[in-house]
This record gives structure tokens, sequence and C-alpha cells, in this order.
């Protein structure tokens, strides 16, 4: 079981950071998960802080969420009344949505499928085709080998009617003249933020440069936008663990194995560092000095 904390730092940057990696003995029940995950909690010292919780969809991932939110309900810990407590992970929602869509064009996937293999099968047709085959990713699903037969040209398509121009002069077209009584009227009452169709807007950002007008709002807007809407983040912490209990280290211990990930994890994003993407990439050395107190 891997537990990932999410927070937005003094900084006003997102950060995530696996706290622990715990091996969980079947059967996995609720009351198990429950007591491991209040442990860990405790041992952090974080079991008064936590906003939300997300987890993917089992059954038994369901049963003790519940046990959790009547568990915090009972110590008075409990933010919003427990509406937000428990957050399911979308990526596997989306997952079950698509599988159960592809079925219907199934047939033609499968042509392309062998199309692509056809041309695979020959460096030079292959070369010739710039093709690419399925590319597995996190949650069992894949990229759509659809995406080596289209592109898309944002600069050519911005010239077609898009109604942005017309939405933006809608809006600011309008004033607000209602008086203004707190942190959330001013916000309301303020009109919406514009910016070009293509320009990039960070939310965190944007609270950070207004937390001076909004004190209060802006410190519950970072509150909400750094929950998670899916578990990838610990879930990628698992394929890192294939890579560090293997056929030749297969006799860590438990305790080794959640060193190695968690304090890899840290270092990363101490150092700014990123995880391996391909596992064909050739290892690349990066020399560290870590200060000895």
């Amino acid at each position: 079981m891997t537990i990932t904390a999410h927070y937005v730092d003094s900084q006003w940057k997102l950060q995530k950071r696996v706290l622990n990696f715990l091996h969980l003995s079947p059967p996995h029940t609720a009351t198990e998960i429950v007591d491991t995950f209040y442990k860990a909690l405790c041992e952090w010292g974080v079991e008064d802080k936590v906003f939300i919780i997300s987890v993917d969809n089992a059954s038994n991932n369901d049963r003790a969420m519940k046990l959790l939110k009547d568990s915090f309900r009972v110590k008075k810990k409990l933010f919003f009344g427990g509406r937000l407590f428990h957050v399911r992970c979308c990526a596997h929602i989306l997952n079950l949505i698509v599988k159960d869509g592809v079925k219907t064009v199934e047939y033609i996937i499968d042509k392309i499928r062998d199309t692509v293999n056809f041309f695979n099968a020959s460096e030079a047709r292959s070369s010739e085709a710039g093709l690419d085959g399925d590319v597995g990713i996190a949650g069992g699903s894949s990229r759509s080998i659809t995406n080596s037969l289209q592109s898309v040209d944002h600069q050519s398509n911005s010239k077609k009617y898009s109604g942005w121009h017309d939405f933006t002069s809608f809006v600011s077209s309008k004033t607000s003249t209602r008086s203004i009584k707190s942190d959330l009227d001013n916000y309301l009452e303020d009109g919406l933020e514009l910016c070009s169709e293509w320009q990039k807007f960070v939310v965190i950002a944007w609270w950070k440069n207004n937390r001076a007008k909004y004190r209060i709002l802006s410190r519950m807007a970072v509150d909400i936008l750094s929950i998670p809407v899916s578990t990838v983040a610990s879930e990628s912490t698992f394929s890192a663990g294939e890579r560090v209990v293997d056929t030749y280290r297969s006799k860590l211990g438990v305790d080794t194995v959640q060193a190695l990930l968690c304090g890899s994890n840290w270092v990363r994003c101490h150092y700014g560092l990123k995880g391996r993407v391909k596992e064909e990439e050739e290892d690349e050395e990066v020399e560290i000095v870590l200060p000895i107190t």
C-alpha cells in the first residue's frame, strides 16, 4: 500500500511526496487497511491534517473509507462534513467507460493494429509510413495508435470561428455594482479573468498573486486545488518498485524497500530530478552532493 501526500507548500507550489510504501498482508480487509493507514498517519503526525483521501474503486477501499470517515467524524476531524473526504480515482472510472465504449469500434481498431503491425514487420515499410504501435501506460489502458494517423494544427484552427472573441467581448462589457462584504463576495463580483485563447493559465499562481486581496479564500482555494483526482501518483510508485525488487534483489526487507522508494522520491523532488520514463533508456549518471550533519 502506498501513501502519497499532496499539498501546496509555502511557496505556492503543488507538491507530492511518497510517505509510506507498506506491505499489507492478505486478506486485504477494510479493517486491516484502516489500521495500517491510520498508524502511518500517526507516525508522520498528520492525522489531524487529512482533508481528502483518493483511492481506486476496489470494494474493500469503499468499506475502508466508510470506516475512516466515521472515525474522523467521531474525533471531529472531518472537514466540510465529509462531503469531499472520499475521492474515487477518475482514471479508473474513465478506463472502464473507454473499455465499454471501444467495444463498438473494436473491429476497426483491430484492422488499424494489423495495418501498423504489417508496416512494423519491415524496417523499410515502418520508416516510410512513420507509424508507432500501442504504447502501454499505467492503469491497464493504452495510448491509441490513431495518434500517429492524425495531427492537429492549432494555429490554423485558430483562424476558424470559435466564438471565443464574442465570449470575451460579452464578459468585458459586464460590470458589477453590488457592495462587497467578504472575500467570497469580492471574488464573485470581480468577474472573470480573461486571457487569450492560447495563453497558459496556472490557477495556483493566480491565487498566489491575489492572496493579499483574498486572504482567507486563497488558502481555502489551494486546499481544494491540491486534491488529486486520480491515484496515478501512488500507482507510479508500484512501477518503480518493480525496478527495486527484481529477480536479483527479491530478498530485500520490507523496511529497506520502503526506504529506497520513499528516499528516491524525496531526493528527486528536492533536486528537481525526473524519473525514468522508458525502461530502455540508458542510465545517466547524476552526481548529487548530500550534506552530512
